[in-house]
């Protein structure tokens, strides 16, 4: 039911009376929040210190994102698990945030990532003037 009454207002199947007046309407059930997108640093703690790190990482994701080098660039968080991994490219005057991504990002998580993009270059490159987000698939590890 999505009301809820005073107990003079609820007939014997504890259903409204027609003529109550002071019965509220509930909202519906609610959608757990969206977690903000997050750019995790190399070999980040979160994904190296949890026993189990299935509630961010997919295995699949942590093959993909793991080469000779070592396991785990930068990781992207997207709603709380990684979605791919990225790394700062500059040229010249221009800074930009490459990112790879295993699965296309819905609309309105793009736009959030770029945001949090633009946020991170903000703190990480204060004063860069020339900056651009890429995002394309997650290059083969190798």
């Amino acid at each position: 039911c999505s009301t809820a009454c005073a107990p003079s207002c609820l007939s014997s199947t504890t259903r409204p009376a027609a003529s109550c007046s002071t019965c509220l309407t509930l909202p519906g059930p609610t959608r757990r929040p969206r977690h903000p997108p997050r750019f995790l640093a190399d070999f980040d703690n979160l994904l190296l210190s949890h026993a189990d790190r299935s509630r961010f990482i997919t295995d699949a994701m942590r093959r993909a994102l793991t080469d000779r080098s070592g396991p785990l660039p930068g990781a992207l968080l997207v709603d709380g698990r990684v979605a791919g991994a990225w790394h700062l490219r500059t040229d010249g005057p221009l800074t930009t945030v490459v990112i790879g991504v295993a699965q296309p990002l819905a609309p309105h998580d793009e736009a959030a990532v770029r945001a949090e993009a633009d946020a991170m270059l903000d703190f990480s490159r204060p004063g860069t003037s020339e900056r651009a987000v890429e995002i394309g698939p997650i290059r083969a590890a190798g």
